[in-house]
């Protein structure tokens, strides 16, 4: 059995609007020394029946099933499946242009690294989304080269071998588990890019549903904290592991989920009060917030 190049890897749950867009697009890539392996944690809508009759229809697709809803799990189980070179990890909401796959190949042809990510852009156009993007390609490009790798699971590849001798992902986090993983890999004395082309679009979902300042709040201590002490707390409260179904309903900023992201940055400030500051300032100067 040949070994792919690639396995690319999509944890799912209740994805029955945004998976069939993804699928397309790796059927569509002009690099196919691929296989895709999607495994569903338990959604209730047409994510499993679309996946299915995707796989049915074309070669190297696969669907598994998970009894977690759990995202670093499913992807664990995934890579296990996997028989490729490099396992792409993506995020069932994100869009790749065509040539994807091959510039990625391009990059690690002209020189191996043992894990990578690529910066995004937005699936709008609009000057908030941008500039909200913008922030993040900085962590990326910023992290990468200042040895603190910052990673996003919505499109993350590890070399095999890599991911499979540090154990995958740690289930046990809900919120940057995908950075968790990138400094693992960094510390165990492995190399990792944040790759400037080509890029993946970004579903922004999450921000048009809570708006961009509420979720630029949310956000920011969390990230700050990973900066500044190198650790990723369960904050699932804040970020909870839904999949597409939180995004049918409209869930209310409460006056004491507020609360508890203000004790959360002060405690942030307090530990490393001069560096936390400039994070978060230069962040929300970015940001424009």
């Amino acid at each position: 059995m040949q070994i792919p190049f690639f396995s690319v890897v999509i944890p799912t749950l209740d994805e029955e609007k945004t998976l069939p867009k993804l699928l397309h697009d790796l059927s569509e890539q002009t690099y196919t020394d691929i296989d895709v392996t999607i495994v569903d944690g338990g959604s209730q809508d047409h994510t499993i029946e679309i996946a299915t009759d995707f796989a049915q229809a074309h070669k190297g697709f696969s669907v598994l099933r998970c009894d977690k809803k759990n995202v670093s799990t499913q992807r664990n189980i995934g890579a296990d499946y996997s028989k490729g070179q490099y396992i792409l990890f993506l995020d069932a909401d994100v869009r790749i242009p065509p040539y994807y796959l091959e510039g990625i190949h391009y990059n690690l042809m002209k020189k191996e690294v043992d894990a990578f990510t690529t910066l995004a852009t937005p699936d709008t156009s609009t000057l908030e989304t941008k500039n909200i993007i913008r922030v993040l390609n900085i962590g990326l490009e910023g992290g990468s080269t200042l040895g603190i790798p910052y990673a996003l699971g919505a499109s993350l590849g590890v070399r095999r071998n890599v991911f499979m001798q540090l154990k995958g992902f740690d289930s046990t986090i809900q919120y940057m588990e995908d950075t968790e993983l990138a400094r693992r890999i960094h510390k165990a004395g492995h190399s990792f890019v944040a790759y400037k082309d080509p890029t993946f679009v970004m579903n922004m979902r999450r921000f048009r549903k809570e708006g961009t300042l509420t979720l630029t709040v949310k956000m920011i201590p969390a990230f700050v904290q990973s900066l500044v002490t190198n650790k990723m707390d369960n904050i699932s409260h804040i970020y909870p592991m839904l999949g597409g179904s939180y995004y049918k309903r409209r869930k209310k900023q409460t006056l004491i989920e507020i609360r508890e992201l203000q004790k959360m940055l002060k405690k942030i400030v307090k530990s490393r009060k001069k560096q936390a500051k400039e994070i978060v300032e230069k962040l929300r100067e970015i940001a424009g917030v």
